[in-house]
C-alpha cells in the first residue's frame, strides 16, 4: 500500500533446510608390495571398517516483516522469525525472535534545514534478537557407541552410554540494542555515521566440563552469559571533486569491550590451548566480569643472574640466594633459568600454581581501516589499509621452538647464542668465573638449555607479544579505455586492472603475522601455534562488456 503520506510493505515467508552425512572408511595393510596401490584392497590385511550417519540436522522456519514509512520521514520496521530446530531438546525446539528499528530523517524537518548546516541529517535506533543453533547433532539425546571388550579368551561387542542426554537443551539468544546518527555536511562532501551498541548473550551453548566420576568429560549445556559493548565510526569525505581528478576516503574505527557476565555457576574457567603442552595447566582464563580472550600464565621477571646466588669456588656450584623467588626444587636452579614473578607474595617466595595470573588479552582496543581512491582521467587508484592496536598475540611457536634442550631439533633464530644464555665462551670452553658468566650473558633474555627442555612447559608473559599492526592489504589500478575508441569493435566497457593484496605489514610482532588465531575454540583465541602465513598475491585482469 502506497500513497503520498503512507508507504507500507509486508512479507512472510517459510524456510525449511535439511542437512545429512554418510561416511564409510575402510583400510588394509600389509601389502606384499607397493605397486598396485589402491587397485586392489584385498591383497593387504583388513582393517576393521566405520562408517557414520547423519539425518537429524533440520531447521524449520517461519518468519514476517512490516515496513512502514510515514512521509518519507518517519521509517519504521518490525520483524519476527519463528525457527524450529532438530538439534534441541524435546522441550525447546523453538525460538522465537522479534525485531524492531525506527529512524526519523531529521535532514527532512523545515527547523533543520533552515539551519543551513546539514546535506543530511537522520537519527536510527534498533532492537532485535537472533538464535544460534551451531552444535552438532544429538546432543539433547543419551548416545550410544559401539564398544569391544575382553571376554574370557576373546573379545565381545557391545555397547556404552557415550553422552549425558540434556532434554531442556535451548537456541542460545543474542539481544542488541543499537543507536545511531547519519550526519551529512556541505552537499554530502562529508558524512559521518557514529552508532554504539550493546550485544548480551544469554544461554551461551557451551561444552561444560563434568567431574570425571561421573564417567563422562563434557556435555553441552546452556549457560553463561556475555555482553559486548562498543562503539563504530564511519566518515567518507570527497577530498578533490574536479572535472579530471577525484579523491575520496573512507575511514572505519571500531572498539569494542567484552565482559562475561555469567558462567556455568563458577566464577572462573581456565582452558589450555592444544599446542603440546599439556603440563601448562591452562593458557586462558575465563571470570565472571572480565573481558573474554584472557591469557593466563607466569609473569616473566627476565633470567636469574649471577648476583642471584652465592658462588662456591671449590666445587664450583652456585646456591640460590634466600629471598630470591624459585619454581621446582631450589636447588636446580642455576643462572640463566627463567625467571617468574612471586605475584601471591608468599614468604617463602616459591612459584607455585598461585602466581599464576592474567598475561596478555587477545582482543584489540580498536581497529578499522582506511581507504582511499584517486580516479585521473581514464585511470583509477584505490589504496585499503587496515590496521588495529591492542591485541596481543601468545607465541606458541617460539615456546615450543626454542627448545635447546633437544637434540637434533632446529629452534627459532631468537634462541640462537646472541640472546640465548650460555656457559661456553667464544673458545669453546666451560665458563667457571662467575664474572665472566656473567659478562658474557649480560642482555640476554632466553633460559640457558637447561631450563628449555620437553619437560619445561611454562606459559609465561615472555612469549606474550603486541599484535598490533598497520597493513597495506590491498593496492588496485585500473585504466578504463574510452568508449569512442572500444565502440569502434563492439564493446561497451574494457578496464585492465592490477591487484596487489597483503603487500606490507607495520608491527611489533616477531611472528609471521599478528592477524592470527590457529585454535578453533573461541574460549582459547589469540594463539599462534605453527600458523601458515597469509600469502601475498598479484592479479591482472581485464573486464570486457558488450
Amino acid at each position: 500500500m502506497k500513497n503520498k503520506i503512507h508507504d507500507f510493505t509486508a512479507i512472510a515467508g517459510h524456510e525449511y533446510v535439511e542437512r545429512w552425512s554418510r561416511s564409510f572408511s575402510a583400510s588394509a595393510s600389509q601389502f606384499p608390495n607397493d605397486e598396485i596401490g589402491l587397485g586392489d584392497l584385498s591383497l593387504g590385511v583388513p582393517g576393521v571398517p566405520t562408517s557414520s550417519e547423519n539425518y537429524d540436522d533440520k531447521l524449520l522456519s517461519f518468519f514476517g516483516r512490516i515496513n512502514y514509512n510515514l512521509m518519507d520521514k518517519y521509517l519504521f520496521t518490525a520483524s519476527v522469525r519463528a525457527d524450529g530446530s532438530s538439534k534441541f531438546g524435546k522441550n525447546n525446539k523453538w525460538g522465537y525472535f522479534p525485531a524492531f528499528s525506527a529512524a526519523w530523517r531529521l535532514g527532512e524537518e523545515a527547523f533543520i534545514k533552515d539551519l543551513g548546516v546539514f546535506s543530511d541529517l537522520k537519527f536510527r535506533i534498533g532492537y532485535g534478537l537472533a538464535g544460534n543453533n551451531r552444535i552438532g547433532s544429538y546432543q539433547s539425546l543419551a548416545l550410544m557407541s559401539s564398544v569391544t571388550a575382553a571376554n574370557g579368551n576373546g573379545a565381545q561387542a557391545g555397547y556404552a552410554s557415550r553422552q549425558v542426554p540434556n532434554p531442556d537443551l535451548k537456541w542460545e539468544a543474542n539481544k542488541t540494542f543499537n543507536i545511531g546518527m547519519d550526519f551529512g555536511f556541505l552537499n554530502q562532501r562529508i558524512t559521518f555515521s557514529p552508532e554504539f551498541y550493546i550485544n548480551r548473550s544469554s544461554n551461551l551453548l557451551l561444552n561444560a566440563k563434568l567431574p570425571n566420576s561421573s564417567g563422562y568429560t563434557s556435555m553441552v549445556i546452556n549457560a553463561g552469559e556475555t555482553q559486548n559493548t562498543g562503539v563504530d565510526l564511519t566518515i567518507n569525505t570527497a577530498n578533490i571533486v574536479s572535472k579530471d581528478f577525484t579523491w575520496n576516503t573512507s575511514v572505519t574505527f571500531s572498539h569494542n569491550k567484552n565482559k562475561v557476565k555469567k558462567l556455568t555457576g563458577e566464577d572462573v574457567q581456565l582452558y589450555l590451548a592444544n599446542f603440546g603442552y599439556s603440563g601448562a595447566g591452562a593458557s586462558h582464563q575465563i571470570g565472571v566480569n572480565q573481558p573474554l580472550g584472557q591469557f593466563y600464565g607466569y609473569v616473566t621477571d627476565g633470567l636469574y643472574q649471577v648476583e642471584d646466588f652465592n658462588y662456591d669456588a671449590t666445587t664450583k656450584t652456585y646456591t640460590l640466594k634466600d629471598g630470591v623467588p624459585y619454581h621446582g626444587d631450589k636447588k636446580n636452579i642455576q643462572p640463566g633459568y627463567w625467571k617468574f614473578k612471586n605475584v601471591d607474595g608468599s614468604e617463602d617466595n616459591q612459584i607455585t600454581e598461585s602466581d599464576k595470573t592474567i598475561i596478555g588479552n587477545a582482543l584489540p582496543d580498536f581497529y578499522g581501516g582506511i581507504n582511499n581512491t584517486f580516479s585521473w582521467k581514464d585511470f583509477d587508484l584505490s589504496i585499503f589499509f587496515t590496521y588495529s592496536y591492542g591485541a596481543e598475540v601468545l607465541n606458541a611457536t617460539k615456546l615450543t621452538n626454542t627448545k635447546t634442550a633437544l637434540t637434533n631439533k632446529n629452534v627459532l633464530s631468537v634462541a640462537d647464542d646472541a640472546h640465548r644464555w650460555v656457559t661456553i665462551n667464544a673458545s669453546g670452553e666451560l665458563i667457571t668465573n662467575p664474572e665472566e658468566l656473567a659478562a658474557v650473558n649480560q642482555g640476554k633474555t632466553v633460559a640457558h638449555f637447561g631450563d628449555n627442555g620437553s619437560n619445561n612447559t611454562y606459559i609465561h608473559s615472555w612469549a606474550i607479544e603486541d599484535a598490533s599492526y598497520l597493513k597495506l592489504s590491498n593496492i588496485t589500478l585500473g585504466y578504463t579505455f574510452p568508449k569512442k575508441v572500444i565502440n569502434k569493435i563492439g564493446l561497451t566497457k574494457l578496464r585492465l586492472y592490477a591487484t596487489g593484496n597483503n603487500l606490507f605489514t607495520w608491527t611489533p610482532y616477531t611472528g609471521f603475522d599478528p592477524e592470527v588465531s590457529t585454535m578453533s575454540s573461541a574460549l582459547t583465541p589469540g594463539v599462534d601455534f605453527g600458523a601458515y602465513p597469509r600469502s601475498r598475491s598479484f592479479v591482472f585482469g581485464v573486464n570486457v562488456a558488450f
